[in-house]
This record gives C-alpha cells, structure tokens and sequence, in this order.
C-alpha cells in the first residue's frame, strides 16, 4: 500500500506515518468498522496538519492560503 504523506511535516513525519500504519492495522488486520477508525484517525492527523499549517498534497488541489483538512 503506498501512501504520499504531505510535504512540511519536519518532526512530526514519523506520527503520520503512524497514523497511516494504525488504519491499516485497525481496519485490514483487526476487522475494525472503517468509518469509526477513519473518524478517529482524521481527528488525529488534522491536529496535526492545523498546528503546522500544512497544505493539501497531492491527488487533492494544492491549498492557497488555507489548512488542507482530513475528512
């Protein structure tokens, strides 16, 4: 599975990363319901994302001006 984490994150690359990893566990491994760790896990990454300001990457348009937020 390849996932492009976005570009900017300096330190905080490495708990993305986690992120990513823990819906794959959850949700392919464990048998967990997808929407509830989805949820979980955007509620997760969007901290992350607002406190560094991070715009949206790649396949979603590039943000200008604006936080790119995790639905």
């Amino acid at each position: 599975l390849l996932a492009l984490p976005p570009v900017g994150l300096g330190a905080k690359e490495g708990e993305v990363s986690q992120i990513f990893k823990n819906c794959f566990q959850e949700i392919c491994l464990d048998g967990s319901a997808v929407q509830p760790v989805l949820d979980r896990q955007a509620t997760q990454l969007n901290t992350i994302m607002k406190a560094l300001n991070v715009p949206c990457w790649a396949p979603d348009p590039v943000s200008t001006g604006s936080k790119c937020e995790v639905a």
